[in-house]
């Protein structure tokens, strides 16, 4: 594509081929993860955000980059990093809009006796009156199903954006995102709980332990707009339990229906934590999003939903 070699078709589709798949597989794994390792920025991400950069500055543009939402929302927020930036002297804006043509080998030009005659390709006007008739009878009157909304898309607007949250808490110093999300929560639209794994007695090793919470947000795709959580894992191999903090749209004493819908949700107790109690509960929430010990207990492990 750069013109550095002659270019060859085949081994131009092999590569789109190739990049396709290890796109593919970057998308799963960012599926349910902010970072490649853990949940923080680390050098991994530095190092294959810079081994993507060139490409997506030239050649993958909106068509290709559509399907990996997942990689694309990953290299956002690694490229929004100041120092990132700095570094390789980005545009955060830079991103490819049109991919950077291929440079074919040019082709000896065609003597004029060789050139081909011209088709006849105008189509008949009866012909296409026809065809048209053909798909005017084929079109299918049938409506088409309308999804339900989801009863929290229905409460009245808050000022406190869930999202923006989740930016800030991602890619800022946890002081300023907490320092964000005091000054700007809405607790006339959204509830804080707390959620403790029910049988805690019955974990084994810390790993399973994890696992259990990954299978957990799975299941909550759909709650993904609504809803932000930490999930720790604390304790050891053999003696470990799961507890976190949620942060969900809705009102009232009650978790929202979609979140009770989902499954798993039922083997947590869940203790709602009142917003006129916050300022009691603030080290403890802190403990949580920062992945400390908590109750005498080491942390071992955890997971974000965002």
């Amino acid at each position: 594509m750069y013109g550095y070699r002659a270019y060859d078709e085949t081994a131009h589709q092999n590569a789109v081929a190739e990049l396709k798949r290890v796109f593919d597989a970057l998308n799963k794994w960012l599926e349910n993860r902010t970072y490649l390792v853990g949940e923080r920025l680390t050098a991994a991400d530095l190092s294959v955000a810079g081994s993507l950069l060139s490409m997506y500055k030239a050649v993958l543009d909106p068509r290709f980059r559509a399907p990996f939402v997942n990689v694309n929302r990953w290299f956002e927020t690694i490229t929004q990093q100041e120092k990132f930036r700095t570094i390789w002297g980005l545009d955060p804006n830079a991103w490819c809009t049109v991919a950077q043509k291929a440079k074919p080998a040019a082709k000896p030009a065609a003597k004029a006796a060789d050139k081909p005659e011209k088709k006849e390709k105008a189509e008949k006007p009866a012909a296409k009156a026809a065809k048209k008739d053909d798909d005017e009878e084929e079109e299918d009157d049938t409506p088409k199903e309308v999804k339900p909304k989801n009863a929290l898309d229905l409460l009245p607007k808050s000022n406190f954006q869930l999202d923006e949250f989740k930016r800030e808490f991602s890619n800022k110093p946890l002081d300023e995102a907490l320092d964000f999300f005091y000054k700007n929560f809405d607790a006339a639209g959204y509830t804080l709980w707390y959620a403790k794994y029910k049988y805690n007695d019955e974990l084994s090793k810390i790993f399973m332990s994890t696992n259990l919470i990954n299978g957990w947000f799975q299941r909550m795709e759909s709650m993904r707009k609504y809803a932000f959580g930490v999930m720790s894992v604390f304790g050891e191999d053999g003696k470990n339990e799961i507890s976190g903090f949620w942060v969900f749209r809705g009102t009232g004493d009650a978790l929202p229906q979609s979140q009770v819908d989902v499954d798993d949700t039922a083997h947590y107790d869940w203790t709602q934590i009142k917003w006129s109690n916050v300022e009691a509960e603030k080290p403890r929430i802190r403990a949580y999003l920062n992945g400390d010990d908590l109750d005498g207990k080491p942390y071992a492990d955890g997971k974000t939903f965002k």
